[in-house]
């Protein structure tokens, strides 16, 4: 007998350029339904109306932690609540960033200019992960952040780093919340506004290749048998 087709929730906390590309991307290559949900515009009553909520996919922002607005409190709140339900979830970016330093992680400017990164750039596995990805693979993703996660706490797993960021992939061990500082859901218009200087024609290969790897990795934890 078929399982009910799962209700992931994209939650976009975009404040100037809303990441529809997102929802698209899961509608048009997934047999699962979608909700969308903005807290960054109307906070999280859309959330809180929902009926159901299978998982979760929590974007990026133009606001940063440290900010502490008063959503980021509202969502951070709603989401560790659907984590303590068992609700799997994926952090993107600001995500990420949010749910970790709510779990107790420190997060702050990648710089002390405050200096903004974007473009490309490779990721390493440094563990095995759900017969996606194995220790010492290697992956292209895009970025745009100012922020990053500093230091974990014991109750992570440090899934891959980079040059650049310790902490490009992280795992909770008792929630199954998995976090990434990329952007695995960019697509050409993502890359056209956010990447500077813009990628080679090989590189934005390998970052739509990467990032769908990723997104698929994801989702492979819904089954619909």
């Amino acid at each position: 007998m078929l399982k009910q087709t799962p209700v992931i929730a994209i939650i976009d906390n975009s404040i100037k350029h809303l990441s529809l590309n997102c929802l698209n991307y899961f509608a048009e290559r997934t047999p699962y339904r979608y909700t969308y949900h903005l807290p960054s515009h109307y906070g999280v009553e859309t959330l809180l109306q929902a009926t159901r909520i299978d998982g979760m996919v929590i974007l990026g922002s133009n606001s940063n932690v440290s900010d502490r607005l008063d959503w980021h409190k509202d969502l951070s709140t709603f989401v560790i609540n659907k984590l303590e339900q068992g609700i799997p979830s994926l952090g993107i970016c600001f995500g990420h960033q949010l749910i970790a330093d709510a779990l107790g992680c420190t997060v702050d400017f990648i710089q002390n200019d405050k200096k903004k990164f974007s473009g490309s750039r490779e990721i390493i596995f440094n563990h095995d992960y759900f017969n996606y990805f194995r220790k010492d693979e290697k992956l292209t993703l895009g970025y745009a952040h100012q922020q990053e996660i500093k230091k974990i706490t014991d109750d992570f797993i440090p899934l891959a780093s980079s040059h650049l960021c310790e902490f490009e992939m992280i795992f909770h061990k008792q929630y199954p919340f998995w976090g990434v500082q990329g952007h695995p859901e960019s697509d050409n218009g993502f890359i056209q506004r956010n990447m500077t200087p813009l990628p080679t024609d090989q590189e934005h290969h390998d970052i739509l290749q990467g990032g769908d790897k990723v997104l698929k990795c994801f989702l492979s934890q819904f089954s619909l048998s």
